[in-house]
Parts: structure tokens; sequence; C-alpha cells
């Protein structure tokens, strides 16, 4: 599933940061309950990589 900025974190957990495209740029680590970071450029998404404590 796809998260964008500013959206609620629904599980804590590592995101990938993608781009449009689907090229992964970064990671992040995020809290459940949190809203998602800002990203980098527009148009980005958040994706989980692996879900954490």
């Amino acid at each position: 599933m796809k998260y964008t900025s500013g959206q609620i974190v629904p599980q804590s957990g590592i995101y990938g940061v993608y781009t449009s495209n689907g090229v992964k740029t970064n990671e992040a680590t995020c809290v459940k309950g949190e809203p998602f970071p800002p990203t980098p450029a527009p148009n980005m998404y958040y994706k989980m990589v692996r879900a954490t404590r």
C-alpha cells in the first residue's frame, strides 16, 4: 500500500521513499499514529519495507 506525506502511519516500521515511477530513493523510520514526514520532492510516496515495534 502507498502512503503520502501527512497521512497517519498505520504501523510502526521502516518505510521506503519512492519516486512517482517506483524508484526507491531512501528509507525512513515512521511511528504508528504520527504523520508521514514531507518527501524531498512532489509526487513521492512511502511504502513499508519492514514492520518494527
